[in-house]
């Protein structure tokens, strides 16, 4: 009976210092989103873009030729079609980069980690 005492014991006290300090290794992912998915537009129109989920946002286009934004950080940008081509359904692929800081991303020893998003811009 002592014995097995004994080895209960620190095993108690263990499983009591990791549940108290939340060591967890295993950090939770978070997602970075953009709104609109997905959008159509024609020749000088422009249409507002918006991250969430994340910090320190970055923005950039798949193509320059088709189009510009207004900044390339931030948590909104402006797309604007310059897309004079004969070319229906030219597609723009607008990607957003953002940092996922470790304390947001479950936990105390969680790792921040770069997190991105995209969304498609339909020329007509």
């Amino acid at each position: 009976m002592r014995r097995t005492a004994f080895i209960l014991v620190p095993l108690v006290l263990l499983s009591a210092v990791v549940l108290i300090c939340g060591c967890e290794t295993d950090p939770a992912t978070e997602d970075v989103f953009i709104t609109p998915p997905t959008s159509t537009i024609q020749f000088g129109q422009s249409i507002q873009l918006r991250a969430s989920g994340g910090y320190d946002y970055t923005w950039s286009l798949s193509d320059n030729a088709l189009g510009t934004l207004t900044v390339d950080t931030g948590p909104s940008t402006v797309y604007t079609s310059i897309y004079q081509g004969t070319q229906t359904g030219a597609v723009q692929t607008v990607t957003v980069e953002s940092t996922i800081l470790g304390s947001q991303a479950g936990g105390t020893n969680a790792q921040s980690y770069i997190a991105t998003d995209t969304a498609t811009i339909t020329h007509i």
